[in-house]
């Protein structure tokens, strides 16, 4: 079993195309910034990995969320 801890967005894109999980914890909140500016968060991840699956790529097969931001674990 491969456990690994991504601590913003590029790390998290990094690991699942490079690696099989059984099972991804998602957080909401990343301090992640693109060199835009724009903040990727962790819904942003997951609809990265929507498009790994529907593009036929491995993705794990459970989620859950972690996040203690109320407002954005409702759209994830």
């Amino acid at each position: 079993m491969v456990c690994d801890t991504a601590r913003n967005y590029a790390q998290a894109m990094d690991l699942l195309a490079t690696h099989p999980y059984d099972a991804a914890y998602l957080d909401h909140d990343l301090a992640s910034f693109a060199a835009t500016g724009d903040e990727k968060t962790g819904y942003d991840v997951l609809m990265q990995i929507v498009q790994m699956k529907m593009d036929g790529r491995p993705v794990p097969r459970e989620f859950y969320l972690l996040t203690a931001n109320p407002v954005g674990a409702v759209p994830m």
